[in-house]
């Protein structure tokens, strides 16, 4: 796999795997449960990388349950982000929590089922400009340490992960 592209799929591996290196506690799980809009398969595009007049391309596949949390990491050389090759993937048992602004703006916090005292991210619903489609687009918005990532219900080249500086 090319070097810069080894990066960009370590960091859409990160949005999941600083969760398994938390705490071992256990603690009771939380009643809040995911609505029905939230659950289900979102993608994740990592960004791109050319090497030698090839360019690929990575995504992440994000699958949520009341109960867990999982994804899988893709490389393909499509643009149209089709015929995908698995790199990795992992998954890990989540308890969810709502949350409601002053504005009635609901959000929900993602935690660990082993350390519920550590929120790993906060999911929102918004709608986002997708230049590829000329149209907006409701994405999932996952918060993870101050920074926006935007999931889509198909794969879509936007709002890669390689544009966004930590």
């Amino acid at each position: 796999m090319k070097k810069g592209l080894k990066g960009i799929v370590l960091a859409v591996a990160s949005l999941g795997v600083f969760a398994m290196a938390s705490s071992t506690i256990a603690n009771a799980a939380s009643k809040t449960t995911l609505p029905k809009s939230y659950r289900g398969t979102w993608y994740i595009y990592g960004g791109s990388d050319t090497e030698d007049k090839v360019t690929a391309y990575a995504v992440a596949k994000l699958n949520l349950t009341n109960k867990k949390m999982g994804y899988k990491v893709y490389t393909t050389t499509k643009k149209q982000l089709t015929s995908l090759k698995w790199q990795l993937s992992a998954a890990f048992p989540t308890i969810y929590s709502k949350k409601v602004n002053n504005k009635k703006k609901v959000t929900y916090r993602v935690k660990a089922r082993i350390d519920d005292s550590v929120t790993l991210m906060t999911l929102g619903k918004t709608k986002v400009n997708v230049k590829v489609l000329g149209k907006k687009v409701t994405a999932l918005r996952l918060r993870v340490d101050g920074t926006n990532v935007y999931a889509f219900r198909k794969p879509l080249r936007t709002h890669a992960l390689s544009d966004i500086t930590y």
